[in-house]
């Protein structure tokens, strides 16, 4: 649906029982992979902006709602109010979205560091205007300005996807 789509209030669904978890669960279960992604979360009458991972077995490991939401997508979203780490064959992951990684002196990341993740994983929507010129003022920087110290402090890696293509209704 896009980060601030109109329907992603009324088409929010509730961790782990909506369709889009069980779809996504499922399909880790039947190609034993990990999955990684940013869901939209009913959870009673709030929704978040929310994202998982999900075992090879389908199983949730790690729920996280975006703490650092943005003004334009508060209007959405309810906050979320803790982090978490995961212990898995792969290291131990830590979970953010988006502008969660650019939060003031990267304060989540750094959590994220701090709680021994090895691999911090991040769904984001890069949202920029159509008119945006990147060859004048690379976009990848703003992201590689909030990683790379992050990184570099707590020698671990910052993973992060963005949709792709263009967003219908949603003004980014």
């Amino acid at each position: 649906m896009g980060w601030i789509h109109p329907s992603s209030i009324a088409k929010s669904e509730p961790i782990p029982k909506g369709s889009p978890f069980k779809r996504l669960s499922q399909a880790a279960s039947r190609h034993k992979i990990y999955v990684c992604s940013g869901l939209t979360e009913l959870c009673g009458d709030q929704v978040f902006n929310s994202a998982v991972i999900i075992d090879k077995n389908g199983k949730l490991l790690s729920l996280h709602r975006k703490i650092n939401e943005l003004d334009i997508g508060q209007l959405y979203y309810a906050v979320g109010n803790r982090l978490q780490v995961v212990e898995t064959e792969l290291g131990t992951l830590g979970l953010m979205i988006c502008a969660d990684g650019f939060a003031r002196d990267q304060v989540i990341s750094r959590t994220l560091g701090y709680m021994g993740a090895d691999i911090i994983i991040s769904p984001c929507s890069w949202a920029i205007r159509s008119t945006h010129d990147n060859k004048a003022e690379p976009y990848g920087n703003f992201w590689r300005d909030a990683y790379r110290p992050v990184s570099k402090d707590f020698n671990i890696v910052i993973a992060a996807v963005s949709n792709v293509g263009w967003v219908e209704a949603d003004p980014w």
